[in-house]
């Protein structure tokens, strides 16, 4: 599960080069939260290859739980094909998030930050649904490795950089990105604060 990401100036300035746009005017140093807006990277429009920018919202919507709004934010990679809410999107609509580093809380209540430590960004897997508001993407998650198990026991599906335009592109290696295994990564935890009684 992935439920909230941190997204840095220096990771915006790195994938700046990777796409068309000439302006990003992405508010960065900030935690993401579902329902939220967030840069995403897409196939440039009309079928041409290479890479756009998005600004979209993170999870689909219109579903209610309890008379409650709902949003679905994650999707499970290894079902993803088989769910008629998301089957449509993963084969036509993929694109990649993203991010300097994610949070999960450990059984402790303890926030937990996992990053990358041989480079500064994170690429999540996802895809996106067309809204009349405007898109909306979810992320995908996978069976948790081994530096994360202890944690979760899932997490993110993470792109490594030369698989990009694959992930977008070539439908011949969907499958395939489905059922990765992503790389390990580092864990930093922030230990709850304990509530001393008053003296």
């Amino acid at each position: 599960m992935c439920g909230r990401y941190y997204l840095a100036d220096k990771t915006v300035q790195q994938i700046q080069g990777l796409t068309d746009n000439k302006e990003w005017n992405i508010e960065a140093d900030t935690d993401i939260f579902p329902s939220q807006s967030a840069p995403v990277i897409v196939p440039k429009k009309e079928g041409a290859k290479g890479l756009s920018f998005q600004k979209q919202l993170w999870g689909f919507t219109g579903f209610s739980s309890k008379a409650k709004s709902k949003v679905i934010f994650n999707a499970r990679a290894e079902t993803a094909l088989e769910k008629k809410l998301f089957r449509e999107s993963v084969i036509n609509r993929r694109c990649i998030v993203p991010a300097t580093w994610f949070y999960e809380w450990d059984k402790s209540k303890n926030k937990v930050t996992f990053q990358r430590e041989d480079h500064d960004t994170l690429f999540f897997a996802g895809f996106f649904q067309r809204y009349s508001e405007g898109e909306r993407f979810v992320l995908l998650t996978t069976t948790a490795n081994s530096s994360i198990q202890s944690v979760h026991d899932r997490m993110p599906l993470i792109l490594e950089r030369r698989d990009l335009n694959d992930w977008l592109f070539e439908q011949s290696r969907l499958e395939e990105f489905l059922k990765r295994i992503p790389c390990l990564l580092t864990a930093q935890k922030e230990y709850k604060q304990e509530e001393l009684p008053f003296l």
